[in-house]
């Protein structure tokens, strides 16, 4: 996988990620510390590589909408130490599918990984049916009720005593 790794990640993960396998690029090799985020972002585009950041700036969604990239692992540690970044990083590496994550921004944190993929394009074929209407249950037959009993009421008059 081709990786820029960002300014604010130990150089010495370089080393490990290309003893994994991966082609590396760092913002110290490229004269780009220090440069603005949107710099980075053209340098790892344009290279076509997988950006490894700590940078919160990378996680808006909107702005760097999956399947418009190449891909972004934010990593979130409670305390980032070289040491802990790096140990970290090699073991997503060493033991997810990073390789699915092409395209996808990733947050990972001490426990968590979440992955938000690109939404996939929905062609004719793969259009979603519209959902069919259950069958219509046949209606009970109705059946006509008998006339309800008529009550006759009575006319005759009641005392007008008192009821104590």
């Amino acid at each position: 996988m081709k990786i820029k790794l960002d300014e604010n990640l130990p150089l010495r993960l370089a080393t490990g990620m290309v003893a994994l396998g991966h082609d590396v690029d760092t913002e110290h090799e490229e004269r780009l510390t220090g440069r603005a985020d949107i710099v980075i972002w053209d340098a790892a585009q344009k290279g076509s590589r997988f950006l490894i950041t700590q940078d919160m700036d990378f996680s808006d969604s909107r702005k760097f909408a999956s399947g418009s990239h190449h891909g972004v692992l934010l990593v979130r540690l409670r305390s980032p130490s070289r040491r802990d970044l790096e140990r970290r990083i090699l073991e997503l590496f060493q033991t997810e599918h990073v390789g699915d994550w092409v395209g996808c921004l990733v947050v990972a944190t001490e426990r968590k990984i979440r992955v938000l993929k690109p939404a996939r394009s929905v062609t004719a074929a793969h259009r979603p049916q519209p959902a069919k209407k259950a069958p219509k249950r046949p209606r009970m037959r109705q059946t006509k009720r008998p006339p309800a009993p008529k009550f006759r009421v009575s006319t005759a008059t009641l005392d007008n005593r008192s009821c104590d």
